[in-house]
């Protein structure tokens, strides 16, 4: 007894785990489970023995009783009873009555009248049975009261069916504690009880007899629940036969199990208590031997487990635990291995990080060392940093990673092409511009320029593919506030660098070409101004109607002419380059002669030429057929440009020669749909620095800017400009001092002469022409007087009748108060104060009158497309740049009138 105080003393010492508590518990509903299971099984194989038992022994009563009573007076009490029907009456009064009793009795009723009523037909009842009851009955009740109290039988009863519905009659009833009414000599006593013949019950109150009848066979049943009038009983019903073998009644055997029940439970209390105890010793004598081979091993596993889960990778198994050879040193063992390979992971990735934090991101681990989801990680993480190292690969900049120490730990590609033989201290004596300075001066310059963490800088040095331009961007790297290195990042930028050294050289070229125009601006402006000035003085002179004097004044008045020509062919450069740039442009294509518009430009340069003394020649091959299509206009406009630079770059006495050769088909022998033009001259040619540039806008080599020489350098990126735009190509050669050749192609295929003529508008030549608008009115709008003058001075010749208004609120007053159909034409300006020409226009067309839809000519300085355009979607029905072109005019009036 001392050794089990002194085991549970021990277990009040120790802190039972969870483990081990539900150890316990699983252990002790086992065994308790085990012992109910183990009672209840015993309880049921006991009352089955006992079971047979009773039945043996109520079959052999069963056969005692039938041995003694004889069939003939069984049957002669039955058929007694059912064919006298008073008594059957008084059956069912009986059970009335007695049912009457019970329910007065339950109720706690005390209605004397109701109860002697009831107790009146019991005693009419029993009084009515005892007439039935002679020497045989009480000779076989004594019988039957014998056995009863010789065979330990609670109830030995005889009932049969006596015709009543839903009743049997009692004919024997036999108790074990019954005493014998009946003397020795047999003599009859009359009592009236239950135990009399007569006693009725209902059919359900003998659960099963109507089986007993109707199948001829004994029926048992033993009930161990307390009945609350009969107690704990073994009961059988087992059939009586007549003669003929029939069922005429049945014997009913009760033994009273009450006692031999109270012995099973308390045989079945005393089992389980047992057993609980045994269980609770044998837990007691059980746990520590438990707590040593599964709870502390357990609770040992389960401590490890939790700081590996807290982080605490390098948490050792306990050597003891994994030394033991049961099934838990096996698993401390398992356990141990699987946090060698996390330890060993953690200190391969841990190495892997460090050297990636330091830059070395060549750095990988080796994943065949571990198997499993481990090495599937340890692929991954491999796997993420190719991954890095192909994104700085795939980088266009070089990218360097530099330790604190400035020595190179990773580049990527680009890097190891381009800086290839460059050590990192010559790229950073570069980045710092410090050529000179040595280690240690250079670390410190270095850490000077990333004191703020970041610097930029660009320089040029000479790699592998070329001298090239790098702008390096470097950033320190910082991690936890330590540097632990520097990003170097360079990138190309030599396009950049030459783009803008080719941008800064467009800028020098444009305000080279502005001092240029200012200069050709102002020189024709000097020469008006001047000539106008001195005919103005001399028409006020004295001599002013001299003959003399009018011819100077005729001199001055041609040299303002000219100088104004000039002028507006520098301007119609400007324009002409300025439409080419914004796309404006538009090719034209029609029929046109060939020989004759080679010949138009050759003439008009011919008198230039003469002027000069220069041999100007021109050719046209007599394989080009005269009729071709293209776009008249322009090719004349590049043939004069060529031919105007040649003579003018020519000295005198010098050779200027066009030539028109086809040019053969490929493959196609003597068909040709080319024309090759090449302009040739013996001038002061160009310098092969300036030949790179010379279809440049804005450009001119120094020797052209001299003042004998004008222009403002348009004219060849013109040519060159539409000459692509019709599908050729231009070239040119020059030697300084010798001479230029200048060579254009351009599609110009033969059409048939059915074609119709074109050109750039097919102009009229109207300079010989005299127009006569005798009738026809004009509205003429301009805010400024002087132009209104001329214009109306140049259209005097006509005799057409001018109208001159002011600005567009003026001209729309005249329009209004004029009759329907006055004004014949409108020449409105654009720019004009109160309301400009575009107002004055849509308020025109806004008029309820016929003449809404008069012509009207927009008439301004603005020669853009756009500018035409946007005339157009103002209603207007064309457009004149200013200065006017007379013949331009008086077509335009001329189409109005014609209309």
């Amino acid at each position: 007894m001392w050794k089990i105080q002194s085991h549970v003393g021990k277990i009040g010492k120790v802190r039972v785990s969870k483990i081990s508590l539900k150890i316990l518990v699983f252990v002790l509903v086992g065994i308790v489970s085990i012992t109910a299971v183990f009672s209840y099984m015993s309880d049921r194989v006991i009352r089955s023995v006992y079971n047979d038992f009773f039945n043996d022994k109520t079959l052999l009563i069963n056969r005692i009783v039938a041995s003694q009573i004889e069939g003939d007076d069984l049957l002669s009490y039955i058929d007694a009873l059912r064919r006298d029907r008073e008594f059957q009456k008084r059956q069912i009064e009986f059970y009335q009555a007695r049912q009457k009793l019970i329910e007065l009795e339950e109720t706690e009723t005390d209605d004397q009248g109701e109860k002697a009523a009831a107790e009146e037909q019991i005693r009419l009842f029993y009084q009515e049975a005892a007439k039935f009851k002679d020497a045989n009955y009480f000779r076989i009740q004594k019988q039957l009261d014998e056995l009863c109290a010789v065979s330990d039988v609670k109830y030995l009863y005889i009932f049969a069916d006596t015709g009543v519905p839903g009743m049997y009659t009692y004919i024997f009833d036999a108790r074990a504690s019954r005493d014998s009414d009946a003397t020795s000599s047999g003599a009859i006593s009359m009592k009236i009880d239950a135990d009399d013949i007569g006693t009725v019950d209902v059919i359900e109150e003998f659960a099963g007899a109507d089986s007993v009848f109707a199948t001829k066979r004994q029926l048992s049943h033993a009930e161990y629940e307390a009945h609350q009038l009969y107690g704990v009983l073994y009961f059988t019903y087992a059939p009586l036969f007549d003669s003929a073998g029939n069922v005429v009644a049945v014997v009913g055997t009760d033994i009273d199990l009450s006692e031999m029940n109270r012995q099973i439970e308390t045989m079945a209390k005393v089992n389980l208590a047992t057993a609980l105890i045994g269980s609770c010793l044998f837990i007691l004598l059980f746990y520590p031997i438990l707590r040593r081979v599964i709870v502390k091993p357990i609770v040992a596993l389960r401590e490890t487990a939790s700081r590996i889960a807290d982080g605490h990778i390098y948490t050792d198994v306990p050597a003891w635990l994994s030394g033991r050879n049961d099934e838990m040193g096996l698993l401390g063992k398992a356990l141990s291995d699987m946090t060698q390979v996390f330890q060993h992971m953690l200190t391969d990735t841990r190495q892997l990080f460090e050297a990636a934090i330091a830059g070395r991101l060549d750095v990988r681990n080796d994943p065949s060392s571990f198997k499993g989801d481990v090495a599937r990680v340890v692929r991954q993480i491999n796997d993420t940093l190719d991954i890095v190292g192909i994104y700085f690969d795939s980088m266009p900049e070089a990218l360097f990673i530099l330790d604190p120490r400035l020595e190179l730990v990773f580049k990527n590609k680009r890097a190891s092409r381009l800086f290839d033989g460059l050590g990192v201290a010559d790229i950073v004596r570069r980045v710092l511009s410090a050529e000179n300075s040595d280690t240690a001066e250079l670390t410190a310059k270095w850490n000077e320029a990333l004191r703020s963490g970041f610097h930029t800088a660009s320089a040029w040095l000479t790699t592998p593919e070329a001298e090239t331009c790098f702008a390096f961007t470097c950033c320190d790297l910082i991690l936890n506030g330590i540097k632990r290195g520097t990003l170097v990042i360079a990138a190309d930028i030599t396009d950049l660098m030459r783009e803008k050294a080719r941008a800064q050289s467009a800028n020098e070229a444009k305000d080279d070409f502005l001092s240029r125009v200012s200069h050709e601006l102002r020189s024709p402006m000097n020469i008006i101004i001047g000539m106008a000035k001195l005919g103005l003085k001399e028409l006020k002179s004295e001599s002013k109607n001299s003959d003399e004097t009018a011819s100077r004044a005729v001199e001055r008045l041609e040299s303002i002419v000219s100088a104004s020509d000039h002028l507006l062919s520098i301007i119609n450069d400007m324009l002409d380059m300025s439409h080419i740039e914004a796309g404006e442009v538009e090719i034209k294509r029609a029929r046109f002669d060939l020989r004759e518009v080679v010949a138009d430009c050759c003439n008009l340069l011919k008198p230039q030429a003469e002027e000069k003394r220069i041999d100007f020649t021109y050719r046209v091959s007599p394989d080009i057929d005269a009729n071709v299509l293209g776009d008249v206009s322009r090719v004349s406009q590049v043939l004069v440009h060529l031919l105007t630079n040649a003579v003018k770059f020519t000295e005198e006495g010098g050779r200027v020669t066009l030539l028109a050769l086809p040019v053969e088909q490929e493959g196609e022998k003597g068909a040709f749909s080319k024309v090759s033009f090449s302009v040739e001259d013996t001038g002061i040619g160009m310098s092969e620095e300036f030949m790179e540039k010379i279809f440049v806008p804005f450009e001119q080599e120094d020797q052209y800017i001299q003042r004998r020489h004008q222009g403002v350098g348009l004219g060849l990126s013109i040519c060159h400009r539409l000459v692509a735009l019709m599908g050729g190509v231009i070239t040119a050669v020059s030697t300084p001092g010798v001479g230029s050749v200048f060579t254009f192609t351009l599609p110009l295929p033969r059409v048939a002469e059915s074609e119709p003529i074109g050109g750039a508008d097919s102009p009229e030549e109207t300079g010989d022409l005299v127009y006569d608008f005798s009738g026809v009115r004009m509205l003429l709008v301009d805010d400024i007087e002087l132009n209104r003058t001329i214009l109306r001075e140049i259209l005097a010749d006509t005799r057409i009748d001018v109208t001159e208004a002011s600005d567009g609120a003026e001209a729309l007053k005249l329009f209004e108060e004029s009759e329907e159909g006055h004004f014949h034409i409108v020449f409105m300006d654009v720019q004009m104060p109160n309301m400009d020409g575009y107002q004055a226009t849509d308020a025109i067309r806004a008029l309820n009158r016929k003449d809404a839809a008069v012509p009207v000519m927009a008439m301004t300085a603005n020669a853009m497309r756009k500018d035409v355009e946007q005339a157009l979607a103002h209603g207007m029905n064309g457009h004149l740049s200013k200065p006017i072109d007379i013949d331009a005019c008086l077509r335009a009036i001329a189409d109005a009138v014609t209309r």
